[in-house]
Formats: C-alpha cells, sequence, structure tokens
C-alpha cells in the first residue's frame, strides 16, 4: 500500500528530515489529516446563507473562534458534521470528511441560487495536519507567533486557520495552504512524529465528536449524535433546514437512541455502519458510527445505540470471521 507521507513529501517537495520515525506512541505527533477536504463558501451572503442552514451560529464564528456544526434535511436527519473557520470577511472553510464533501456541496446547492454566494471545493488548495503534544504547540507559537489555548479558538489568514482542537490535549488542526506549505514545514514538524489518519480519529473518538461518512449520513437526527453536547447546535440562533425537528425533539421528544463510547475486542476488521448485536435476544441495539485503531486487537468506536442497550451485558459484532466483544468507555461529558 502507497504511504501516503511519501506522496506528501514529494508532492510538496519538503524534508523529512526533521520529522523522527513513524509514531509508535501518540505523543508529538503529526497526522496526515488527509481523510479530510475544504468547502469554501465565499461572497457577500455567505454568513446568511449557511446561518439559514446550519445548526450552529455562524456568526459565533470569526477569525478567532472555530465552531462544530451540522447539515440536516428537512426531516432533522444530519448528512454532514462539519468543523468552520472564518479566514476572511466573506470566507468561511467547512472540514468534512472528503467522502460525503461531494453529497454534500450538492444538498447545500439547492438552496443557493437565492443568495449572493458561491461554494467551492478546495481541498486540492490546501494541506490538512493534526498536530498532537507539547512539541506541537510549541511549533504553532514559532511559526504563527502564537497557539490558541482555548476550544476550538484559532488563529487564521487567508493562506492558514490553527484551531485548538483540545488545548488541555494539546491537540491542534493546521490547515495550511499548499503555495506557503513550505515556508512553515520545516519549524511546524520540528522533533515530530510521522502518524496516519487514524491516529487523529482516535482522539475525537475519544473526545465523543462523532463525523458522518458516506455510510451514515441521513439516518440520525443530531440529538442522537450527541451534537447538543460537543456545541454543534444552538437553540437560539433562529431558523435552519431541519430546525423545526431537532427542536421538538429537545424540547418536547425523547431520545431514544444515543451516542456511546466503546471498545471492541478481536482480531476481526470492523468498519462503519456495522451493526452492534445484544447476545441475549439477537436483535440490532445499535450501528458504529467512527473506529480505530487503538493497540493490538483493540479498537475504540463510537455507536448509536438504543438507551436500554447501554445497560446490557452482553454485546458483540458479528463478522463472517469472528464475534467480536464490546465494551462499554466513558465520555468526556455527561449524557442527560
Amino acid at each position: 500500500m502507497p504511504n501516503p507521507w511519501t506522496d506528501f513529501f514529494n508532492r510538496f517537495a519538503l524534508s523529512a528530515s526533521a520529522v523522527k520515525a513513524p509514531a509508535s506512541t501518540d505523543s508529538n505527533v503529526v497526522c496526515l489529516l488527509d481523510h479530510y477536504g475544504l468547502l469554501a463558501t465565499q461572497g457577500l451572503d455567505a454568513a446568511k446563507f449557511l446561518q439559514g442552514q446550519a445548526s450552529c451560529d455562524i456568526n459565533a464564528i470569526s477569525a478567532e473562534q472555530a465552531h462544530y456544526g451540522s447539515f440536516s434535511s428537512s426531516k432533522g436527519r444530519a448528512y454532514a458534521h462539519f468543523l468552520a473557520s472564518k479566514n476572511s470577511a466573506d470566507n468561511y472553510l467547512l472540514r468534512l470528511p472528503q467522502s460525503i464533501l461531494g453529497g454534500t456541496q450538492q444538498q447545500l446547492a439547492k438552496y443557493l441560487a437565492f443568495f449572493k454566494a458561491q461554494q467551492i471545493d478546495c481541498s486540492a488548495e490546501y494541506s490538512l495536519l493534526g498536530l498532537k503534544g507539547p512539541a506541537a504547540s510549541a511549533n504553532i507559537r514559532s511559526c504563527f507567533g502564537d497557539c490558541p489555548s482555548q476550544p476550538l479558538a484559532s488563529i487564521s489568514a487567508a493562506d492558514y486557520s490553527i484551531i485548538a482542537i483540545d488545548p488541555n490535549q494539546e491537540l491542534y488542526e493546521c490547515w495550511i495552504k499548499n503555495s506557503v506549505l513550505a515556508d512553515y514545514w520545516p519549524r511546524l514538524s520540528d522533533g515530530l512524529h510521522c502518524a496516519d489518519s487514524s491516529l487523529w480519529q482516535l482522539q475525537l473518538i475519544r473526545l465523543g465528536i462523532a463525523e458522518l461518512s458516506a455510510s451514515n449520513v441521513d439516518q440520525y437526527i443530531p440529538q442522537m449524535l450527541n451534537y447538543q453536547l460537543t456545541g454543534a447546535i444552538s437553540f437560539t440562533k433562529g431558523c435552519f433546514t431541519g430546525q423545526e425537528i431537532v427542536a421538538r425533539m429537545q424540547y418536547k421528544g425523547k431520545v431514544k437512541r444515543r451516542l456511546y463510547r466503546i471498545a471492541l475486542t478481536g482480531s476481526a476488521i470492523l468498519t462503519e455502519g456495522m451493526d452492534i448485536i445484544n447476545n441475549s435476544t439477537n436483535a440490532v441495539v445499535g450501528q458504529i458510527i467512527n473506529i480505530a485503531a487503538s493497540k493490538p486487537n483493540t479498537q475504540e468506536a463510537l455507536a448509536v445505540l438504543n438507551i436500554d442497550a447501554n445497560q446490557e451485558q452482553s454485546l458483540s459484532v458479528v463478522t463472517e470471521q469472528a464475534t467480536t466483544a464490546v465494551t462499554m468507555l466513558d465520555l468526556p461529558y455527561a449524557i442527560n
């Protein structure tokens, strides 16, 4: 299998001399976030357009503050989760998985004709990197003069956005234009180990941040994915597509399925969208949303489960190769 780092270095004629060998730990690493893309929304009505579609308050996003958000259908089912940054007066960058970027752009295009704005897939213009550890924060400070120190605080300019995903754990995302990447790379990567995107996905799983993929779009209302607990929904911003359903569920409904964090022990290859089974009844009680390896023969995942399944003593994922045991893990926030 081709090494994405080799392609990265060759494509931009960058030196790998400052970067240590592939990571054996998850401390002081740089991850190549090649599973993400960037969708730009630009123009005089960019904020107005996004405000009518996104679950978060777009007006709260600035060059100094990024935000999580989601897009939903008129039936209140989420079809995308994103991280948004603003790098100029009328330009918003939305980071979301490549597997759903095109579909998200098509969905939003249905409403775009009524606004003085345009959407551009600018993934090819940027390199997306995830940095973790004390050396990462020091390198960011060396490159950009400061390092954001509050959750989702950002440093943004025309050529880059630097976002603190979790400053307590020293997790940062760097979206840098390829045209200036060589200027920052030596200092930004100094002393860091190379790692692939699966390590970054593991960090988000441990933070309880669920990201939709092609296998699970348009299946869950945002509260089933805990988006109201991770800051991706504003209940005071006003109307957005799907808002009536989302608000009714928040104030009058009862969520019967929620997002939980689990460990899966075994050698079977598991993927997003696989069913989780109650071993006592052989009934499907949930699905895997995101999954990443944490150590040999162990994976961690975020899964939407029936609330009562959280009390079950015996859950598993069954494949043709094996039955994989499920263990419940804690999330970093309380589920009310």
